[in-house]
């Protein structure tokens, strides 16, 4: 074998490794790339004396999109938002905010939804009485969330029970 042949069939060599190389390195930045891009989403109830509200939030770096919202009293009993859980409202009381859509929601990182928000006078009778009943039925309700991110990824699905309406601390 002459020179200018093991100098030919070196570049060949080299050639090859350099395409294994970057072919490796393209599939870990496309790993590394949908790994950063995740959504997070996260469902946070409040209960305050005055104000009850529950908030759908994106905590990840990347957009989220979600595809389906369901929410269950018990394995039989399911409808597509908190509102339409929600007991009639006494005269004179209106939601700030209520969420009714169930598919399709697109969320950037750090987008916050309000899933319902209702302010109450504590000091009213009809409204803590409201608040209460509120209470009673957001305590026996569990939330599930299925979403994707931009890459059409699935995630285990959210889901989040309102245990934190059976609190007794409450005034």
């Amino acid at each position: 074998m002459t020179t200018s042949d093991k100098i030919a069939l070196c570049s060949v060599i080299v050639a090859i490794i350099s395409f294994i190389l970057t072919v490796a390195t393209i599939l870990q930045t496309r790993k590394h790339n949908r790994k950063s891009l995740r959504p997070i989403i996260s469902i946070n109830p409040f209960d305050y004396s005055n104000c009850i509200k529950i908030e759908l939030i994106n905590e990840g770096v990347g957009p989220a999109i979600i595809k389906k919202i369901v929410v269950e009293k018990n394995e039989h009993e399911r409808k597509s938002s908190v509102y339409n859980w929600m007991p009639s409202l006494p005269k004179g009381l209106h939601y700030s905010n209520y969420l009714t859509r169930d598919q399709n929601i697109a969320m950037i990182p750090g987008k916050i939804i309000e899933v319902i928000c209702i302010k109450l006078d504590p000091q009213v009778d009809n409204q803590r009485e409201f608040r209460e009943q509120m209470r009673g039925v957001l305590r026996q309700l569990t939330v599930k969330i299925e979403y994707t991110d931009v890459y059409n990824s699935t995630f285990q699905s959210y889901n989040r029970k309102f245990d934190l309406y059976s609190r007794t601390d409450n005034g």
